[in-house]
């Protein structure tokens, strides 16, 4: 796929090594939830406006999203990234970089992540932001709808918005990441809950549960909830939103990402705050997670 206008033929980045997913994400595409359409963007958008803002761009210029690793890729124009998320070793030209910190690529120069030593998702920013022809407002990639471009590959190629990349770059100090292979999120039971009996919700508290296989951008399934629903309960589909807790029977717990859908038949027995909604799309299958919901 070559995502390079003709007016953009001297400023683009090409996919050396793809990782297992690699996708073009901004902040969403808002507003058509009445259609179907989820607002999808990137899945842990405190990294994604953090990337942005170290490369000097408005939070939300299109980025790259990078699942797990290894990921090559080769400038063929100078440029100013910054890599956040995930944390995995970053070189440039061979040369050790670190994350959270904005480096010069020079034209030519390969970029290069190896798997993450803890957290799933990196995103790599570039100064002017990436060129990709918006859909419904957006040039997020949504996984589940197929809106947006597709996921980038081997060879493929993505235009870079011509910049200056003499101005000057607000320097800024960035957080410590917070990711591990345990996640302690936090939020708060909904209405709902009221469909789970009181002793499965009172248990849930000291539980460790586990990140199952069935992961994606779409939401995370968390194993050892042994939720109980109370008897002879109905739900009607209703709406959903990124970092809503479902409670299917099985007992297990749903967490909503991204890329979820714009209902479901099963009850949203709670919410994460944002931090963790953030948080949760760096979890690992295998990974434990801790929920500590409040009743307000």
């Amino acid at each position: 796929m070559n995502l390079v206008a003709k007016s953009h033929l001297g400023n683009y980045l090409e996919i050396v090594t793809a990782p297992p997913q690699l996708l073009v994400e901004d902040l969403g595409r808002r507003g058509y939830s009445w259609m179907g359409v989820t607002p999808s963007g990137a899945c842990d958008q405190a990294s994604f406006r953090l990337a942005n803002r170290l490369a000097g761009n408005p939070q939300h210029i299109p980025a790259l999203e990078i699942l797990y690793g290894p990921c090559q890729i080769v400038f063929h124009c100078s440029a100013i990234i910054a890599v956040t998320g995930a944390i995995q070793r970053l070189t440039i030209a061979d040369r050790p970089c670190s994350f959270n910190y904005p480096h010069l690529v020079r034209r030519g120069e390969t970029v290069s992540l190896e798997p993450p030593q803890f957290g799933l998702r990196s995103y790599l920013a570039i100064k002017g932001g990436l060129y990709v022809e918006p859909y419904l407002g957006s040039s997020s990639s949504d996984t589940l709808s197929g809106l947006g471009p597709a996921p980038l590959s081997e060879g493929d190629r993505v235009a870079i918005q011509e910049t200056d990349l003499a101005a000057e770059i607000p320097f800024e100090l960035a957080a410590t990441n917070e990711i591990s292979d345990h996640f302690e999120l936090t939020g708060w039971w909904g209405p709902r809950s009221r469909q789970l009996t009181r002793r499965s919700i009172s248990k849930l508290a000291d539980k460790e549960l586990i990140a199952s296989k069935d992961a994606s951008r779409i939401g995370i399934r968390l194993l050892g909830a042994e939720l109980s629903p109370e008897p002879k309960l109905h739900v009607e589909p209703e709406g959903i939103l990124r970092g809503f807790i479902q409670a299917p029977p099985s007992g297990e717990l749903v967490l909503f990402l991204a890329d979820h859908p714009t209902t479901g038949g099963y009850p949203v027995v709670g919410a994460l705050d944002p931090r963790s909604t953030d948080l949760a799309a760096q979890i690992r299958p295998g990974d434990s997670v801790s929920l500590k919901l409040s009743d307000s």
